[in-house]
């Protein structure tokens, strides 16, 4: 059984997702009868609980941990816009071209013979 809503007889639904940017530019539009919802695309959250508008998750705010970090212990967190990258130290640590990897320190460390 499936439960169909129309609106009244005569009346027409505008769609309100086809007016410029209602959601915003970080935000998905649906539309529904008499209304539309707005969803955050991924990295973006509601800037408040009644708020249409989406904002940027810092990731690398809200994934540190105490001696730790979303990147690591040796990586450097870089937030982007819906977004984070991993950067790691030059020198023997690596998350294998995954950016939102965290480093280790398994990088082959170069052989020199003296």
């Amino acid at each position: 059984m499936s439960l169909c809503v129309f609106p009244p007889h005569g009346v027409k639904d505008t769609n309100e997702c086809s007016r410029d940017n209602i959601c915003g530019s970080d935000a998905y539009c649906n539309n529904t009868i008499g209304s539309y919802t707005c969803t955050c695309r991924s990295g973006y959250t509601k800037q408040s609980a009644t708020s249409r508008t989406c904002i940027d998750i810092d990731e690398c705010e809200d994934g540190a941990k105490p001696n730790e970090g979303v990147c690591g212990i040796n990586g450097t967190c870089r937030n982007t816009n819906g977004s984070f990258w991993c950067e790691c130290p030059v020198s023997g640590f690596t998350n294998y071209g995954n950016e939102r990897t965290p480093c280790s320190g398994n990088a082959p460390t170069p052989f020199c013979e003296k």
